[in-house]
């Protein structure tokens, strides 16, 4: 559903669409929570302008903390987390993957701590792979194929000329004096 739709009312629709144009939120996240709004919207009328101020208000605690609480967990979830949702939960809609009009923000949220719980794994699984000893771009092998002559050394010589450890040196780290032989 676009927002002309559920924005009926040509001069508050005008008023939305401004100040949406206007703030720098605009199109990342006011234009994705109102079209994730429009999913609510009754089938043969407009949405009554109360019930997105009740949509809105029953969001906005979690998003002023930046949370998420799903199933008695609480994720951390900036606002780009929630416009991402909101605008996967309009895509899935005009599929028809959504029996609309939606009722709560259960679906919302449930999609929410997967994509919170996936990203969480997937970084999970980079810091052990860098444990491992691979960087993103693979092993250490695949990294120094991958590195051409402006990367940095390709090989090290270690063949330079060895020379002895000066006495002083040596006394403080108490070794005995080279044999010669």
């Amino acid at each position: 559903m676009s927002l002309d739709v559920v924005l009926a009312d040509d001069s508050m629709r005008d008023i939305v669409l401004a100040l949406t144009d206007i703030h720098p939120a605009g199109d990342a996240f006011i234009k994705p929570l109102l079209r994730y709004l429009s999913l609510f919207a009754p089938r043969k009328s407009q949405m009554a302008w109360g019930r997105m101020v009740t949509l809105i208000r029953e969001l906005e605690p979690e998003m002023r903390a930046a949370q998420l609480t799903w199933n008695g967990t609480t994720y951390a979830a900036p606002l780009a987390n929630w416009s991402s949702a909101m605008a996967y939960a309009v895509d899935q809609a005009h599929q028809g993957k959504l029996d609309l009009p939606l009722k709560s923000h259960g679906w919302l949220r449930s999609v929410m701590a997967s994509q919170i719980i996936r990203a969480a794994g997937r970084a999970e699984e980079a810091r052990e792979a860098q444990l491992r000893g691979v960087s993103g771009a693979g092993t250490a092998e695949e990294r120094r194929a991958q590195t051409g002559p402006e990367g940095g050394p390709i090989r090290l010589d270690a063949s330079l000329p060895k020379s002895k450890m000066p006495q002083h040196i040596r006394e403080q780290l108490k070794l005995k004096p080279r044999d010669p032989s």
